[in-house]
């Protein structure tokens, strides 16, 4: 199955994105799909919302498809109920977007398998969204899967260590979260003290998620690769605008006959 394409479609009108989806434009179908189901440009129709994602998913979409997974998941759009659930449907749907490269599908597959009792299958899915795709809620999971010993051996102290991690990269880090933090685990991680600090905690997550990114990109990953480039063109906090890092890593990935690199 081929990955997403990197670079995506805009469309400027609610009619173009319609004549589109009628045609049977994949990605024009899940932001239709989208509209529909919070009722953002058009009337808000839910049941023709999945009726879209599963067409966009059917289509190669890999957005669509972790959308298609999270409905059959739950039975729900937005809390509005449209099909019945079906794990072994979600969890066909969240496997399929990986593969197409969409690796935020894996957080969901992980409560799938938290749902099936699959403990084991959960924790080792939690630890690779995390720690290979950089994902800070599965971080979290992760943490809560050690603490409580779920598919593994409790570790209360790892446990602990993780969801303090977790939580000091949360720019949006709230008075419940600490408070349900500090009762339910003994964690104690104190709210940011202004706005300054507040953002440090999301450049803290993005120096996590660059790390990840950037073993991806060493041990072989063209995905990678092409997403390091790019990263390189703009330049951020983390790293310095460099045309000579952008080329090598566009090269790495054009050696591996990665079209868009070439």
């Amino acid at each position: 199955m081929a990955r997403p394409p990197r670079l995506r479609r805009i469309f400027t009108t609610t009619d173009e994105l319609m004549v589109a989806a009628n045609e049977g434009d994949p990605q024009a179908q899940n932001e239709l799909a989208t509209a529909y189901a919070t009722g953002n440009g058009v009337k808000k129709k839910r049941s023709e919302a999945f009726k879209l994602w599963l067409q966009s998913a059917e289509g190669g979409d890999a957005i669509a498809m972790e959308r298609v997974a999270e409905v059959f998941r739950t039975g729900e759009v937005l809390l509005e109920k449209v099909t019945s659930i079906d794990l072994t449907r979600a969890i066909t749907w969240y496997k399929k977007a990986t593969k197409a490269g969409n690796h935020e599908a894996l957080f969901g597959l992980a409560r799938v398998y938290q749902q099936q009792q699959e403990f084991s299958l959960a924790l080792a899915t939690f630890k690779e969204s995390a720690y290979t795709y950089g994902k800070r809620e599965s971080l979290r999971e992760y943490g809560l899967c050690l603490y409580h010993g779920n598919g593994i051996a409790p570790n209360i102290d790892e446990g602990r260590k993780l969801l303090s991690d977790a939580a000091l990269m949360d720019a949006d880090y709230s008075a419940n979260g600490a408070k349900y933090l500090e009762q339910n685990y003994g964690v104690k991680v104190p709210l940011p003290k202004d706005d300054i600090e507040r953002a440090s905690r999301g450049e803290a997550l993005d120096r996590f998620q660059f790390g990840c990114l950037m073993k991806r990109a060493e041990g072989g990953d063209v995905d990678a690769q092409v997403e390091l480039a790019h990263k390189y063109i703009f330049g951020s906090k983390l790293h310095e605008m460099s045309r000579d890092k952008s080329n090598f890593w566009f090269g790495r990935a054009a050696e591996a006959g990665d079209a868009e690199a070439q």
